[in-house]
């Protein structure tokens, strides 16, 4: 009998100690599994994000950076398609505003058409952040803040058509019409025969300051014209100061500043 007891006491033993050696193998087994699982996430995600970085060191960043240097508020009462003389008085003055700017804008040298346009729809965007009163706005777009001449332009208005919003567009700020009309002239080209030297780039200064310093004094009866009074006077302090010929300030005036 007690021999029995002693063998029914073993059998428990062994069955614990095996219960307990299967538990163990079935945590290892799990566990495996677990780990196996968490590394074959971790190495998609080293892929995903090994993948992103490519794809963000391969593709061509645009600098759509820009800096607007002159504004001209031009707004007006919004007339639409008719002319002043129709309004009656008391129209007129019920006539809400178009509000309407033109900006100068300096750009990157060498930009691309494709890149203007961004940058034009960056700018309207960013002023109508400020402001979504504006209805119409013209970019006139510089790569030097000394250039007369303006080397693109943008217009954002109705069908990209400037002067053209009426009174329920100007009051509603219903913008379904409006586009950007772009006009692309030539940029400044990197070519080294291009550029000037320190001496060129004093040269260029000067011509265009005092331009501009004439410009302001005289007022709106300036002769700025080529060969005009103000130019005839610049070119000859040029011709004595730096000595050089109006023929190689000419050519240093077509370069890029």
């Amino acid at each position: 009998m007690k021999n029995l007891s002693k063998k029914q006491s073993k059998a428990k033993v062994w069955v614990w100690v095996i219960g307990i050696i299967i538990f163990f193998i079935i945590v290892v087994i799990i566990s495996g599994i677990k780990q196996s699982n968490n590394s074959s996430s971790s190495k998609n995600l080293d892929s995903n994000v090994a993948e992103e970085k490519t794809k963000t060191q391969s593709g061509n960043s645009t600098d759509l950076s820009y800096k607007i240097f002159g504004t001209d508020d031009l707004s007006i009462k919004a007339l639409g398609n008719k002319l002043l003389s129709q309004y009656s008085t008391s129209e007129i003055q019920d006539l809400p505003m178009d509000k309407r700017f033109s900006y100068n804008v300096l750009v990157a040298k060498n930009i691309s058409e494709e890149d203007l346009r961004k940058t034009a729809e960056k700018v309207v965007g960013d002023t109508r952040k400020k402001d979504n009163d504006i209805d119409e706005l013209t970019m006139l777009f510089y790569d030097n803040e000394k250039e007369i001449t303006p080397s693109g332009k943008a217009i954002w208005a109705p069908n990209g058509s400037w002067g053209s919003v009426t009174p329920e567009i100007a009051r509603s700020n219903n913008r379904a019409i409006y586009k950007i009309d772009l006009s692309y002239y030539e940029f400044s080209k990197s070519d080294s025969s291009n550029q000037m030297t320190d001496k060129e780039r004093e040269i260029y200064d000067f011509y265009y300051d005092n331009l501009s310093r004439f410009s302001k004094e005289k007022g709106p009866d300036a002769d700025t014209a080529k060969g005009g009074e103000i130019d005839s006077w610049i070119v000859n302090e040029i011709k004595k100061k730096f000595s050089i010929s109006e023929d190689e300030l000419d050519k240093i005036l077509m370069k890029d500043r």
